[in-house]
């Protein structure tokens, strides 16, 4: 949540700074990404809704008690996939407004700055895809022990912390790039 804030920073000055290039390209790129930061905000309330049920359905002593707890678990995996689906929806939205604003700006490191931005946030899409399949876990009747359970479930973990990673690191870079 605190990387779509920062997000809605950058592009609100980069926005500034499209439109001293041109009025009419700068005043386009401008709408769009006023358009795309408005539904990253409203992203953040499916962010908020799913984080706040995985954090208290996924525990580890939740995990343990698997599969005791799977028609528990699988209740709160389909409530976590629907605001997951509709974090992407809104997500994929303000990518495309970001990158028909991107078309509008010059060649130039804040240029080069945004496309790792517009990147970083496609990651989070990476790991929204990833934390369904975790979800999907839960109704894979193959798995019939906590131990496998969590132990795929972490797997996934890890490969989540590795896009986070390579997420933060190109969000960084973009931000430098564009002098923020």
């Amino acid at each position: 949540m605190r990387t779509k804030r920062m997000i809605m920073l950058l592009f609100l000055a980069l926005s500034f700074a499209a439109c001293n290039r041109g009025p009419s390209a700068g005043d386009r790129a401008k709408a769009l990404m006023r358009a795309a930061n408005d539904l990253l905000v409203q992203s953040t309330k499916a962010t908020e809704e799913w984080t706040s049920e995985f954090s208290k359905a996924f525990r580890p002593q939740s995990r343990e008690r698997f599969p005791a707890n799977r028609d528990q678990l699988r209740a709160s995996a389909d409530k976590i996939i629907k605001a997951l689906d509709e974090e992407t929806r809104l997500n994929e939205s303000a990518i495309e407004k970001y990158e028909q604003a991107l078309a509008l700006i010059k060649d130039g490191p804040q240029r080069q700055g945004m496309v790792l931005v517009v990147s970083a946030i496609k990651k989070e899409g990476q790991i929204r895809d990833l934390h369904k399949t975790q979800m999907q876990l839960v109704s894979d009747e193959k798995i019939v022990d906590a131990k496998t359970f969590n132990a795929r479930f972490m797997e996934i973990m890890e490969q989540v912390m590795v896009v986070k990673r390579q997420s933060e690191a190109e969000f960084s870079e973009g931000r430098r790039l564009m002098g923020m």
